[in-house]
């Protein structure tokens, strides 16, 4: 991920609204979310994988009260 700039972030404590898990963890039953993830009061949290409909990320981003979704109305209207 450092050869594209990108960090990974495992607090969102810092007021973030929304929380995008772009990756491809999740898939094939891996887990998407690290356990020191923390999501503080993230309001939103979307999961682009649409399949499995439900993931490790997911269910923690409802576990702290986020609204959560996956990635099939991404993949509907594309």
């Amino acid at each position: 991920m450092e050869k594209f700039g990108a960090t990974v972030i495992r607090d969102c404590r810092g007021g973030f609204d929304a929380v995008v898990n772009c990756t491809v963890l999740g898939l094939n039953g891996e887990q998407s979310a690290p356990d020191e993830l923390d999501l503080g009061k993230v309001k939103y949290a979307y999961d682009l994988i649409y399949s499995p409909e439900d993931t490790p990320f997911l269910n923690k981003a409802r576990c702290a009260g986020a609204s959560a979704c996956n990635g099939i109305g991404m993949l509907i209207r594309q």
